[in-house]
């Protein structure tokens, strides 16, 4: 069972990870250090061991709450389109996904995610691997899975995984290292459309 901590101790953790966040970004992983971040949250090294383990623990951990701040947008943006026909949910899915990855803040973070992808310590890849329930893709993973045409829901996860690949296409990764936003508003309503349209008519043969 998790052992209950204080509103005070919450909000010092809370202000730990927003330290710490910053710091990833502005130094990269590797020049950021524990000791710079508790002088300048409060608190001691015991509460960050206790609670995140290690440093690498804390970075997880502000992964997983970058995946569930998402995770929570689309879900609340998508609540109202739950019932609409296939097409219509893809091309809703496709604006707020589209919307996610021309930002500044996850170009960001994507930009620090892969600085790691080769260090065992932080253990990136395990962390994609990992089944998590509160990512974007699950969302669209569980509308696959509700359809009524056995051939989609039986393939959900790689339908869902396929269909994300092609939203982030090659624009994510030239956004990435041009550490910039690609894509305004009018440009990704397009894309939605052309990426919605393609994957639909795949669809119509998928077995």
């Amino acid at each position: 069972m998790k052992k209950k901590i204080s509103s005070k101790s919450q909000a010092r953790l809370e202000k730990i990870k927003q330290i710490a966040t910053e710091s990833f970004l502005k130094n990269g992983y590797e020049a950021t250090n524990l000791k710079d971040i508790i002088k300048q949250a409060g608190g001691s090294f015991s509460c960050v061991y206790e609670h995140f383990k290690s440093k690498e623990g804390l970075f997880r951990s502000i992964l997983d709450d970058f995946t569930e701040e998402h995770f929570v947008f689309t879900l609340k943006r998508m609540e109202n389109i739950q019932d609409s026909n296939l097409e219509t949910f893809l091309f809703e899915f496709a604006l707020i996904y589209l919307e996610i990855f021309n930002n500044k803040k996850t170009l960001a973070v994507s930009r620090l995610i892969f600085s790691q992808v080769y260090n065992d310590k932080t253990n990136i890849s395990g962390w994609f691997e990992e089944e998590n329930e509160r990512e974007v893709e699950y969302i669209l993973q569980k509308r696959f899975k509700q359809d009524q045409n056995p051939n989609i829901s039986k393939n959900c996860k790689f339908l869902s995984t396929t269909f994300c690949a092609m939203l982030r296409g090659i624009f994510f990764i030239q956004s990435i290292f041009k550490n910039q936003v690609l894509m305004d508003k009018k440009t990704q309503e397009d894309y939605a459309q052309k990426i919605v349209k393609l994957f639909i008519q795949g669809l119509i043969n998928f077995d």
